[in-house]
């Protein structure tokens, strides 16, 4: 899977530059259901440079957070300002979580799904034949992102492409 990002993210254990820090609190910011217009601008050049003269073959949808409340706090404004400047049909429904969870964040690393993708819903109708962009806030290692494209292309997705507001960066990784 192609994956695009706007930011590189650096975790708060570093020292971080204004420019780091900036980035930490737009994408802090986001998490809350805060989308800086910088955001909406930069993930829609995004999408219309994947989709670009085809975006009735392509769809929008998002990663879901730990909880539907969490998902509709930082998606749903999100969707609809995507949908209104790229024309690429968009949602917040069409995956969703089977329950509640802990962030990743704050679990241990044993107590984290192989599959991530195996705590969601799929709308198995609505991928059939089309071409997904997935949108999360932030991919670290790429599992979820990873995980649910394999679920959607078994769903009938064409073709998957992976979009984050930050990647993760980490001084100590090679």
């Amino acid at each position: 899977m192609k994956l695009h990002w706007i930011w590189n993210y650096l975790p708060t254990r570093y020292e971080a530059s204004e420019q780091e820090w900036r980035i930490r609190k737009m994408v802090w910011n986001f998490k809350d259901g805060q989308s800086d217009p910088e955001i909406i601008e930069k993930l829609a050049q995004i999408i219309e440079g994947i989709a670009g003269g085809n975006k009735h073959d392509y769809v929008v949808c998002f990663i879901p957070a730990s909880s539907e409340s969490k998902t509709i706090l930082r998606y749903a404004n999100v969707a609809i300002q995507l949908e209104r400047k790229t024309g690429v049909a968009t949602t917040i429904d069409a995956i969703t979580r089977t329950s509640e969870t802990t962030p990743n964040c704050c679990r241990a690393a044993s107590d984290r799904q192989v599959d991530p993708a195996a705590e969601f819903n799929f709308s198995i109708s609505y991928f059939r034949g089309k071409k997904v962009i997935l949108i999360d806030d932030v991919v670290t290692q790429g599992r979820s992102m990873i995980s649910t494209e394999r679920r959607l292309r078994m769903y009938g997705a064409t073709d998957v492409e992976g979009v984050a507001v930050a990647r993760t960066v980490n001084p100590d990784w090679n």
